[in-house]
């Protein structure tokens, strides 16, 4: 199988420059997450690791990551449990979950949790790089959303602003007789 031409650091991802992506791995057999980081290093991810549910949120709490590639099934927290604590806490974070569990089910459910992606062990590198690729895609997406969003939100509010102006404006310059009919547009 051939590698892919271009690599997800190399699409377009705001505010990111290069190979400053940071994406977390969580999995507590040592191989698996070795396994990942070496995959996403040598396409330019930033890596951290993580053997567990709990680590990861320690080290989300102190550090910027774009992209949370984490284990489902873990000793103590589970990867659900970290995606369910991540969606309160760390919304700004992308969770993919990587699992050997082969169930549309489980998959459902962490998607329904906030994940954005689930990959099936053992994760062959193309499979890895679009997974991450789609998830940041996805981030990215509805963080300018969010922002049209607010830039709407903001014009709307100073085009009331500018109308209620308007209309005080008329108020006030029309003669007293004429208002009783202007109250009621």
């Amino acid at each position: 199988m051939t590698e892919p031409q271009t690599s997800p650091q190399d699409w377009s991802i705001p505010g990111r420059e290069g190979g400053s992506v940071r994406v977390l791995v969580v999995d507590d057999q040592e191989i698996i997450r070795l396994g990942l980081v070496r995959i996403l290093a040598k396409h330019g991810f930033q890596c951290l690791e993580a053997t567990g549910g709990e680590q990861a949120l320690e080290i989300l709490g102190r550090e910027p990551v774009d992209l949370v590639l984490s284990d489902l099934l873990m000793p103590g927290m589970n990867g659900l449990d970290l995606v369910k604590a991540m969606a309160s806490r760390i919304p700004e974070t992308a969770v993919v979950m990587v699992t050997a569990m082969d169930s549309v089910d489980m998959a459902m459910e962490c998607l329904a949790q906030g994940a954005y992606g689930y990959l099936l062990k053992p994760a062959r590198t193309n499979a890895v790089l679009i997974q991450v690729a789609s998830a940041l895609r996805r981030r990215m997406l509805e963080r300018e959303f969010r922002d049209r969003e607010a830039v709407l939100a903001h014009k709307v509010r100073e085009q009331t602003q500018e109308i209620r102006a308007s209309r005080e404006e008329i108020a006030f310059r029309l003669p007293v007789s004429q208002l009783e009919g202007f109250a009621s547009i």
